[in-house]
């Protein structure tokens, strides 16, 4: 069962990063900023830029994503105020790299 539940959450990242889809850009501070919101949510997290977006409806902790929306969320990733006072697993992890976009 580990290794199905492994499988399911490493081939997704190792899919996006041979088909092309890793970082593309650089962004500022202020453009990460302009993405805000549920329907554009973009977050920067230790130098790297994330469009979570589409995960918004599949985040385990709900809406305690949106908090993170426009920001740099590394003390959020790591530190989950309003969950459980704990950083994100390691799957967490290696689960937002599908979702990098580009560097700061």
């Amino acid at each position: 069962m580990k290794k199905i539940i492994l499988l399911t959450l490493i081939l997704p990242a190792a899919a996006c990063a041979m088909l092309g889809h890793g970082p593309t850009s650089k962004s500022t501070p202020k453009e990460i900023a302009a993405h805000n919101t549920r329907a554009d949510c973009w977050f920067s997290m230790r130098g790297r830029i994330y469009d979570v977006t589409k995960f918004i409806p599949h985040h385990p902790g709900g809406d305690a994503i949106l908090e993170a929306c426009g920001k740099d969320a590394t003390a959020l990733f790591e530190t989950r105020p309003m969950g459980s006072g704990k950083p994100h697993s390691f799957f967490a992890k290696l689960r937002a790299r599908i979702y990098r976009i580009g560097a700061l």
